[in-house]
């Protein structure tokens, strides 16, 4: 036990002056300040930088990636329906009629059908005592309540983003790579594309539009395309054949001229099949359009925290909860899930 001052500023150990239950309590609070860091050896040599590091995570923009809705009108509710309309009615060629016959016209008529996705609630509390803030203050960069704030902000928002595209761990909801309706294809990709010869790689720019719009009855184009990151990074390389061009400008330029519309490769770390927590056996592709009535990811309440209280002034506690859904894929026919078994 490390010495201290009685009350005439003389230094006296602290078994001559504390009971045996105190030192023991005392003890305790020492090896604690020394596992967490409040409790730090430092001599007239030592500089304390006054920045704190932070731990650093895998992070994308959700919303770049699929439209995300939050409320609109869904909060607290346990499940989300969304209707879609269809066009019954035949063939055109039974609308024509002969003058005269009194033949019994046909009629046309549209369906609805309803998808049915559930909705989870989320919530975590957070506590500190005053003791905790006293030591954490002594450091004089770190706020231990911000840091715990930071901590759960940053939980949510992990994951929200890894529901977004792989789902809940029990599977209950659905996320962007492992929708069950979505059709996959494995012939398409025979190779990762920055490793694919320029043969390889004109044969993939002329059939995926294709196998796309056929997998759409030719009702869309893709407007995107999701690479897995170790692939996506190697598209910066270089083809023979176009020196001045990347491989994901080649592929980019090459779409968009056909389509019309800008193309955007983008690059995700979950679609690489030692990342998706075993959902996925091979490296997936995504073909798709960014379009809320194809697929989105639905926030009926967001991250919320509520005001902190304490019942005996010591401790202080909040919480912060949330609502969110699974991916809800409308036209699950405008996304094509492309596996690379190459490997």
């Amino acid at each position: 036990m490390s010495l201290i001052l009685n009350s005439k500023g003389e230094r006296v150990e602290a078994a001559s002056v504390l009971t045996d239950k105190e030192l023991a309590h005392a003890e305790m609070l020492t090896n604690a300040a020394q596992q967490t860091g409040y409790e730090i050896d430092v001599t007239t040599l030592t500089a304390v930088i006054k920045t704190v590091a932070e731990q650093k995570f895998y992070e994308i923009p959700v919303a770049e990636y699929m439209p995300v809705r939050v409320g609109e009108g869904t909060a607290w509710a346990h499940n989300i329906t969304a209707f879609r309309s269809f066009i019954t009615g035949g063939d055109f060629d039974k609308g024509y009629i002969d003058q005269g016959n009194g033949t019994r016209l046909s009629s046309t008529d549209a369906a609805v059908d309803a998808l049915t996705i559930p909705v989870k609630t989320w919530a975590k509390e957070l506590a500190w005592s005053l003791p905790e803030i006293a030591e954490a203050s002594r450091t004089g960069v770190w706020d231990i309540v911000a840091a715990k704030e930071k901590s759960r902000k940053k939980n949510w928002d992990l994951g929200i983003q890894k529901v977004a595209f792989l789902g809940s761990t029990d599977g209950v909801l659905k996320g962007a790579l492992n929708q069950t309706d979505v059709t996959v294809n494995t012939s398409l990709i025979t190779a990762p594309l920055s490793s694919m010869t320029t043969a390889q790689l004109n044969t993939f720019a002329a059939k995926i539009l294709d196998a796309y719009q056929a997998n759409a009855n030719y009702t869309a184009y893709p407007d995107f395309m999701w690479v897995p990151q170790n692939d996506y990074n190697g598209l910066a390389t270089f083809t023979g054949d176009f020196p001045m061009l990347s491989r994901k400008e080649i592929l980019e330029k090459a779409v968009s001229g056909i389509t019309g519309k800008e193309f955007k490769i983008r690059p995700l770390a979950y679609a690489k099949a030692t990342l998706s927590g075993g959902l996925l056996t091979y490296n997936r592709y995504v073909l798709g359009r960014y379009d809320e009535d194809v697929a989105r990811f639905e926030i009926p309440v967001d991250y919320t925290v509520t005001v902190a209280n304490s019942i005996e002034g010591f401790t202080f506690r909040n919480v912060g909860y949330g609502q969110h859904s699974g991916v809800l894929s409308l036209r699950p026919q405008e996304l094509l899930y492309l596996d690379d078994q190459s490997g």
